[in-house]
């Protein structure tokens, strides 16, 4: 690999610094010896594949192979039991039936090896037999202070030590700096196989299995504190302890960079929710939320995750966003450049005196401004000499070499020249050699040289992106929570005296939480008749609006429950007519008329918030109005709000954007949406009773400083 590397975050970090008990799992990585519990002669079976590939790994510790049969495999003896077994042995591998693996748990505690990989399949991916078992395997590990990998797992391994405890195809696996722990041991499978053909090497692979007890959190701490380790990829179909997982990624990314492939991207599934924040609360958008906050890269595709990893475990950071394209043709130029623009990336503009460089250098029909078309006839001293050229500009930031096969040179030798190059720059340089059987050699040479490489612009472009992204996240430091002072002794009384009531509040009740909480909220009065209507309208002021005010109904225009832009006193009255034949509806003395001063119309925004079971208060930003839900143009953030948090909401929601543009005529209601936000956040954080809010619409009038909510929900749980 390359040494040019600028990021802090690659340093070794000793696993204390991370977790206080991340050490008990060093064995798991690096072992002084291994045993293997249903070693096994025979080919066709796991057992064989497992203790061939620990064997073959070179690894330099002891290897004790266990089966009742005894005898010899692979000229090693085999021993009856793991109590026979000598030392050293600090790392147990156990592929027997099922229903013997908690014995076999007990047998190793109590010979004192405590980290076991559990390979053995049959718990609770087949079914309810399979889960008690797997609660069996626990209970015995905790009894004897064991820790487990997997079961149902393909192991793990670590190519630096070396280390082999899969029973996969065996291969030849080249030592790198990019670790992958997958909650799949079949894309483990994959991965392994694809990164050894592709010349791209692993540090550490750890395949997770059915986490009866390390989980992925914990293994992500395991291969952070890792020297070898750049780089940590991850494949997630979900999480085992939200909050967990986000207290380690926010400890680990701040160190290495992490890049997540999370599948399943639906909305949770059967959750019973009337609220839109409720309904668009989904999984997905709030491992979102998660990963925006803490700096985690999200990929789209495996293929992406790895093309992505390359970059960062081999490129130093940009300082900023600004590229340049050197290359011998036009056409994939402007592709990189279309490409640049949807990744917000900026197109370098050259200083006059790389300009003259670059002309005093090339033909005269050359293009010497961003793009560089250096022309068919480029050859390996062109684009050493222009590459290094560009890289002395300090308006450019990093730096595309697209190179089809040049016509009159070999492609290798393009790569020779320039290798030394990037090797020796301090700016990231990501090579693009387009074709097949002419870049073959090229390719090679670029990947012993740790210089990444890309089929195509468009993928170099987005790991260019991805480089870029890390470096703005370790340039902003730690979060700044937001912190802000509630009315907690009115909240309280307001919440004790509705203990009973689970489920919505009507809206006085609503209302008076969130103003309790300090957000702004138009007056919302009950009126017992048509007169009594009258007379709080003209008190109001008029236009007013009237509705519906029950815990049994939610969504108020739905049931005809809404009149707005009440003008008149006649249209008052007709108005309360018309809401009571709504309210004969509902359940005697659980419903009120409500008469509300109409707010001036402006840019409808909806925020709300969420307890999420898996992750916690979660805070919603979006457009909002009667089309949120079709819009879908909401954002999450994790609960309490950082600064960092609103920036992203803001700039990553068309709602958001009406606000923060600087000639939007909603600007300044900026600074009153921020502090709804942080006051929902920490509402939801500090009062667990308290299961879903919601103000639809908030109205940020324009030219004005204000934020107001017009209608709010709130849920409330039982709480033990």
């Amino acid at each position: 690999m390359t040494t040019h590397m600028t990021d802090k975050a690659f340093a070794h970090t000793d696993p204390t610094d991370l977790h206080p008990d991340i050490a008990e799992l060093k064995p798991f990585l690096n072992p002084t010896g291994v045993a293997v519990i249903g070693a096994t002669a025979s080919p066709e079976k796991l057992g064989f594949g497992l203790t061939r590939n620990l064997i073959n790994s070179e690894y330099g510790g002891g290897i004790h192979l266990v089966n009742p049969k005894g005898g010899e495999i692979l000229g090693r003896p085999v021993f009856p039991d793991i109590e026979s077994v000598p030392d050293p042995v600090d790392l147990a591998v156990v592929l027997v039936p099922a229903r013997f693996v908690a014995e076999t748990i007990a047998d190793c505690g109590r010979r004192g090896i405590k980290s076991i990989i559990i390979a053995s399949g049959g718990f609770k991916e087949v079914g309810e037999e399979g889960l008690e078992l797997e609660h069996e395997i626990l209970r015995v590990a905790q009894e004897w202070g064991c820790r487990l990998i997997g079961p149902n797992c393909v192991g793990l391994i670590h190519t630096h030590v070396p280390l082999d405890t899969t029973f996969l195809s065996p291969r030849e696996m080249k030592p790198g700096s990019v670790a992958f722990v997958s909650q799949s041991g079949a894309i483990c499978a994959a991965v392994v196989d694809w990164s050894t053909g592709q010349g791209f090497g692993l540090s550490a692979l750890i395949s997770l299995g059915n986490q009866v007890d390390v989980t992925e959190s914990e293994a992500l701490e395991l291969v952070a504190a890792d020297p070898h380790t750049r780089v940590i990829t991850v494949y997630l179909e979900g999480v085992s302890d939200g909050r967990a997982f986000v207290r380690e990624i926010s400890r680990v990314s701040r160190h290495k960079p992490i890049i997540a492939l999370k599948v399943g991207r639906s909305e949770a599934g059967g959750r019973a929710v009337a609220s839109h924040t409720g309904a668009l609360a989904g999984q997905d958008a709030v491992y979102e939320a998660a990963f925006r906050r803490n700096g985690i890269l999200r990929a789209q595709t495996t293929e992406e995750l790895f093309a992505w990893a390359r970059a960062l475990a081999n490129s130093p950071l940009p300082r900023g966003r600004r590229v340049a394209i050197l290359t011998n043709a036009g056409g994939p130029a402007v592709a990189a450049m279309d490409a640049i623009s949807a990744e917000e990336l900026l197109p370098a503009v050259f200083s006059e005196k790389t300009r003259t460089a670059l002309q005093a250098r090339l033909h005269p029909a050359a293009n010497t401004q961003n793009p560089v078309d250096m022309l068919a006839a480029a050859g390996p001293r062109d684009y050493a000499e222009c590459l290094s050229i560009i890289m002395q500009d300090d308006g450019v930031d990093g730096v595309l070499v697209i190179m089809p096969p040049p016509p009159m040179y070999a492609a290798e030798d393009v790569a020779s020249a320039i290798i030394p190059i990037i090797r020796q720059g301090d700016k990231p340089v990501l090579v693009v050699p387009m074709g097949e059987e002419r870049i073959r050699d090229a390719v090679r040479r670029f990947r012993a040289a740790g210089v990444s490489e890309y089929r195509f612009p468009e993928r170099a472009v987005t790991a260019m992106s991805v480089l870029a992204k890390r470096a703005e996240f370790l340039s902003n430091g730690h979060l700044r929570i937001l912190d802000c002072s509630l009315d907690s002794k009115s909240i309280e009384t307001i919440l004790d005296d509705n203990k009973s009531n689970e489920g919505f509040l009507d809206l006085t009740t609503a209302s008076a939480i969130i103003a309790a909480a300090g957000i702004p909220i138009a007056r919302t009065r009950p009126a017992d008749s048509s007169e009594d209507a009258v007379r709080i309208a003209l008190e109001e002021g008029l236009p007013v609006a009237m509705k519906i005010s029950s815990r049994h109904v939610v969504h108020k225009s739905d049931v005809g429950g809404l009149a707005l832009n009440l003008a008149s006193e006649t249209d008052v009255s007709r108005a309360f007519a018309d809401l009571s034949t709504v309210t004969a509806g509902i359940p005697q003395n659980q419903s009120q008329i409500c008469v509300q001063k109409m707010v001036p119309g402006g840019l409808e925004l909806v925020v709300g918030a969420v307890r999420d079971p898996q992750f916690g208060p979660v805070v919603m930003f979006g457009t909002g109005g009667t089309n949120v839900e079709s819009m879908n143009d909401v954002v999450f953030g994790l609960a309490p709000l950082s600064e960092e948090d609103l920036d992203d909401m803001f700039s990553s929601t068309y709602g958001g954007k009406q606000l923060i543009g600087p000639r939007s005529l909603y600007r300044g209601g900026l600074d009153g949406v921020r502090e709804t936000l942080c006051r929902l956040g920490q509402l939801m954080d500090e009062y667990p009773a308290v299961a879903e809010i919601e103000i639809n619409p908030l109205i940020v009038p324009p030219k004005s400083n204000e934020a107001i909510a017009v209608d709010a929900r709130v849920k409330l749980r039982t709480t033990e």
